[in-house]
């Protein structure tokens, strides 16, 4: 049977290829303070842009709105 997307690389080709950190390596980065803000900062616009509008009874976050809540969460980050 003859293949039809051509050379796919394997599983252990892509890991060689693609180097993800590992566990040791994430925790380091993980505990610096500026990564901490960074990982917060994505949680806080994902809850404000795409969890908040799915409550029950609520409408869309508007583009005004979630740039002064994320001001407001970065400020309090940088307070922190």
């Amino acid at each position: 049977m003859p293949k039809m997307f051509g050379n796919q690389l394997t599983g252990a080709q892509l890991e060689a290829l693609v180097q993800f950190p590992v566990e040791p390596e994430m925790r380091a980065y993980l505990k610096h303070p500026f990564w901490q803000a960074a990982l917060l900062l994505v949680l806080a616009y994902i809850v404000i842009a795409f969890i908040i509008p799915m409550l029950p009874g609520s409408a869309m976050v508007r583009a005004a709105s979630c740039c002064s809540t994320m001001a407001t969460v970065l400020v309090g980050i940088l307070i922190w």
